[in-house]
């Protein structure tokens, strides 16, 4: 009867360690978001539609909030026809970071009041759960775009 000899050291390192570790790299460098496509509910913004994002949108839209840094940019934007989100961002892309060198978020609410103090309730411990989940209601889309990373989406928050 033949006896089984245990693997060679090297082999069994490679086996143990270095197999894992080059499938979880191979597998997270396929899973980066900049180039993953998602569900319906969040949408790629297509650079093929220069003349769109250039062209005035001619959708009624209110900048509620804004804050800009050096390299960061927020807008709160109220927007009554919200079935206009998409054609509006991609406007707003290229009147507020046309050369996409800078951090951008921008986010669509359909209430005016809730827009003005939605992050400040949302944070705040007065506020019940209650109203901060009715909030949320009006808290319509996110768009988030990062330089650094190439990370370019705009989300639905409700289906």
């Amino acid at each position: 009867m033949s006896q089984i000899r245990p693997p060679s050291n090297l082999l069994y390192l490679f086996m143990k360690f270095l197999l894992p570790a080059l499938l979880i790299l191979l597998f997270s460098c396929s899973n980066d978001p900049a180039t993953n496509t998602k569900s319906s509910s969040s949408t790629k913004i297509d650079s093929t539609s220069k003349a769109l994002k250039e062209a005035n949108p001619n959708v009624a839209f209110e900048v509620i909030n804004q804050s800009d840094n050096s390299s960061n940019l927020k807008y709160d934007i109220y927007i009554k026809d919200t079935s206009k989100i998409k054609i509006l961002n991609d406007y707003l892309i290229n009147r507020y970071n046309p050369d996409k060198k800078l951090f951008l978020n921008i986010n669509y609410f359909d209430n005016r009041k809730v827009a003005k103090t939605y992050f400040e309730k949302q944070f705040s411990e007065s506020v019940s759960e209650g109203q901060k989940d009715k909030l949320f209601r009006n808290y319509i889309a996110s768009y988030k775009y990062n330089p650094a990373t190439g990370y370019d989406q705009l989300s639905f928050m409700h289906n």
